[in-house]
């Protein structure tokens, strides 16, 4: 019976050390002090004492059933006795009216008394054999009904063959009963049983009365005992362990509490320190009237103490004009209770100075009032900063003209809007005539006066929309927006007008005249570069004509321009007589070093000047447009010499053609592509263009070209990359499949270990785009072998073969 208590004991401790655990874990012994070992103490005292009490329950109950036992035996004895059990013998019949009336009232006492589980009686025989008297039904299994062999009526006379000490005892008739203390089994189970004489009427023992008390009876009246018993001790336990609990808790939300009081406390003053020390101005506001500000603030309005704005009114601080913006943010942060985001404003302090700022405000509660507080840099110095490096980098220092940089900028804005309108641009390159004697007579320090008086006379000559630049030394520039040739013309007879005027500095007068160069665009150029390039060939062209003189940008001018005319002339008949031939570079694999695709080159063989090399012919080619009918017949002719050749290849060949700025921005450019890829039956998969970087740096035409070649179903290659305006951009946003690294670069890639770094870092990132590499001008098997450890894809020059002819390339390649 003692295994219940070593569960509620070992559970009660098992409980006690996980809450102890989990106070270790989350409690702190600072607060917890010596709960924990006043709690071991307790519980332990509880469990030692719990052991007595359930045990003297016990004790106590068992006593009290055998008490119990012990007075209802006699009793019921002795109203046998006086019922006549001596009057039944072994010869009464069992449905004697005497024995049934017996059987029936002991059936009623079993039913009366439910301590009782049965009742019978023995008498023993003169050969000291024990048969029972009287044995009534008796349901054992408490269900109702009789429904077994042991619960039937026990048969008058049957034997009893166990040996109960107590049971002979009282035959014995010294005393009027005699009980168990201990359960004893026979076939009608185990029980607890009381044994007490019947007396007859001459004083001797007729027999005996026995009570059975079952011992589940037995255990459970024990058992509820000491269900009892442990429901107390579970009650004091949990009492216990509740108060631990709830004291943990309570001290340790107790201890959070001041450590929040105390972080709190911690924290405003951290915060009072960065306010106070912050070099930010910090100013709080209630209806105008300033509350707090910390020494940055003090600083900022013009005061020497904090005195001297607490309580004041905010306005009186700023000038009038600054009143209705600092009352359209007290309104938006107090009385919209929004926060403002970082501005940057413009304040007058009285009495002090026009300085800027940056401010942010927000909502706050000060002393229980809703108030408005500031947080205010002085960036005055900051902006001026600011417009000082702006000033150098976009305006001449001498007479605060833009200067080159921003005179670009401002022509390529103006090109864009002519381009999206189809208007005209004029660029003007304007000289100073004699401006070095001019200089070296009256000294720089006038000359540097006279450049000032010019700049003013040509912005004061032109509108506003136009741009007057200072280049450098005497020459200035002129950017005219949306003006054709007969607008720029009345505007440079202006301008020569206001500068044939006398200058008169210091006791000076002097007289200048001036050249100019004009281009335009378009027809002159699309592009910066070549709008102010052929302005000052025009502007060269002036000054060699002649002073104060002004002349139109046209092809043919200087020297360069007769050779560029006389090449022109040439070109044509050169296509005419088919001067022109087409060498073929082969393109090999860095894995199997075998062919995989040709470039096409051009050479000019002319009948009297011999070889012309291609670096004359196609800028001209290119300036005049000639490069259009000439690259018309290079593709036409490469086209069908590969479709040739390609009958005699296992894996058909690729052609690589190069496209010209002046080619890639020709309208018909893809329907030409279109036609002779129709023409002679090519397919467009083994067509490679090349453009070079240059033309990518107008992006969002070269991808709507780029796609319309794709669409056709052509490959394109960046060539000579990483010489140019190499950009990440653009080969995201292109669809392009092969970059060409520029032979400057491979030429040292053994030398050079930068060059090596470079063609790596090309090579890497061509892959991680999905893109091919071909390197170029590869001449030397050390050369190739660096570039196939650097994993490139393909590569060409004289190492595997110069360009060749039709029939040096026969002969090498092809075996009809």
């Amino acid at each position: 019976m003692n295994l219940d208590y070593i569960i509620f004991s070992s559970s009660a401790i098992t409980i006690l050390l996980i809450i102890q655990s989990f106070v270790k874990q989350n409690g702190n012994k600072k607060y917890m002090g010596t709960l924990p070992l006043l709690m071991y103490v307790l519980i332990f005292a509880l469990l030692v004492t719990g052991w007595f009490l359930v045990e003297n329950e016990t004790t106590k109950v068992k006593q009290d059933i055998i008490t119990q036992l012990s007075q209802l035996a006699p009793t019921l004895a002795y109203e046998l006795q006086h019922n006549g059990h001596d009057k039944l013998s072994l010869n009464t019949k069992e449905d004697d009216h005497h024995y049934i009336a017996m059987i029936n009232k002991m059936v009623d006492w079993m039913n009366i008394n439910p301590a009782i589980d049965s009742l019978y009686t023995f008498r023993k025989l003169t050969n000291g054999d024990i048969v029972f008297v009287l044995g009534p039904e008796t349901d054992y299994n408490r269900n109702g009904i009789i429904d077994h062999e042991l619960e039937e009526r026990v048969p008058l006379g049957e034997r009893y063959d166990e040996d109960i000490p107590e049971l002979h005892d009282a035959f014995e008739g010294t005393a009027t009963y005699q009980t168990q203390t201990e359960a004893y089994t026979d076939k009608w189970g185990t029980t607890i049983s009381a044994f007490s004489p019947i007396f007859n009427e001459q004083g001797e023992v007729d027999g005996v009365l026995g009570i059975d008390l079952l011992e589940e009876t037995w255990n459970d009246q024990i058992g509820l005992v000491r269900f009892k018993a442990f429901g107390l001790l579970s009650a004091i336990y949990f009492l216990f362990v509740s108060t631990y609990w709830g004291m943990f808790h309570f001290r340790r939300a107790e201890s959070r509490v001041r450590m929040k009081e105390q972080q709190l406390v911690e924290s405003e003053e951290r915060y009072k320190s960065l306010v106070e020390y912050s070099p930010e101005a910090i100013i709080v506001i209630q209806n105008n009237i300033i509350k707090y500000v910390n020494p940055a603030a003090i600083t900022l309005l013009g005061a020497t103490k904090k005195d001297d704005l607490i309580e004041q009114d905010v306005f009186q601080f700023l000038s009038r004009r600054d009143h209705t913006k600092l009352k359209q943010m007290l309104d938006f942060i107090q009385v919209e209770g929004k926060e403002m985001k970082s501005v940057e404003e413009s304040f007058i302090i009285e009495g002090v100075q026009q300085i800027i700022v940056e401010v942010t405000g927000s909502p706050i509660i000060y002393l229980g009032r809703l108030s408005a507080q500031f947080i205010i840099r002085d960036i005055t110095e900051k902006i001026e900063h600011e417009k000082a490096l702006h000033y150098q980098a976009y305006f001449d220092h001498l007479t605060g003209l833009p200067n080159g940089l921003l005179r670009n900028e401002r022509l390529s804005e103006a090109i864009a809007q002519a381009r999206a309108i189809e208007d005209t641009v004029s660029v003007i390159m304007l000289d100073l005539d004699g401006f070095k004697y001019i200089n070296g007579s009256v000294g720089h320090d006038i000359g540097d006066e006279l450049l000032k008086l010019v700049g003013q006379r040509l912005q004061y000559a032109l509108s506003p929309e136009d741009t007057v630049a200072r280049y450098s030394g005497d020459e200035f520039s002129i950017i005219l927006p949306q003006k054709g040739k007969a607008e720029t013309t009345q505007i440079i007879e202006e301008l020569l007008d206001v500068l044939n005027k006398p200058f008169y500095i210091g006791r000076h007068e002097i007289y200048v005249t001036t050249s100019m160069g004009i281009s335009f665009y378009p027809q002159d150029g699309e592009d910066v570069t070549m709008l102010i390039k052929n302005a000052n060939i025009a502007l060269d062209q002036a000054k060699t004509n002649g002073d104060n003189n002004v002349q139109y940008y046209h092809p043919n001018m200087s020297v360069k321009s007769e050779r560029r005319l006389e090449l022109q002339a040439m070109l044509h008949r050169a296509l005419e007589r088919d001067e022109f031939v087409i060498f073929y570079q082969p393109q090999v694999g860095m894995t199997t070093e075998k062919i995989i695709g040709v470039e096409v080159l051009i050479r000019w063989l002319h009948p009297e000047r011999g070889l012309i090399s291609p670096a004359e012919f196609i800028p001209v080619a290119e300036e005049t447009g000639l490069i259009i009918p000439m690259g018309e017949w290079i593709l036409r002719t490469a086209c069908q010499q590969i479709l040739q050749w390609n009958t005699f290849f296992d894996t058909p060949l690729r052609l690589a053609v190069n496209l010209s700025a002046v080619q890639f921005r020709d309208k018909n450019i893809v329907n030409t592509i279109i036609l002779i890829l129709k023409e002679t039956s090519y397919p467009p998969e083994r067509l490679e263009l090349e453009i070079t970087e240059s033309m990518a740096m107008d992006v969002e035409n070269t991808l709507l070209k780029l796609e319309q070649f794709k669409n056709i179903g052509v490959q394109i290659s960046i060539d000579d990359f990483g010489t140019g305006y190499s950009s990440l951009n653009y080969l995201k946003k292109f669809p392009i499949d092969r970059l060409k690294i520029d032979q400057s670069f491979v030429r040292d890639i053994l030398d050079e270990s930068d060059d090596c770094s470079i063609v790596s870092t090309i090579i890497s990132m061509a892959h991680n785009l999905g893109l091919a590499v071909t390197a170029e001008g590869v001449e030397t098997k050390q050369q190739v072998n660096v570039l196939r450890k650097l994993s490139c894809d393909e590569a060409q020059g004289y190492f595997f073969n110069k360009p060749l002819s039709v029939n040096e390339f026969e002969t090498k390649y092809v075996k009809i």
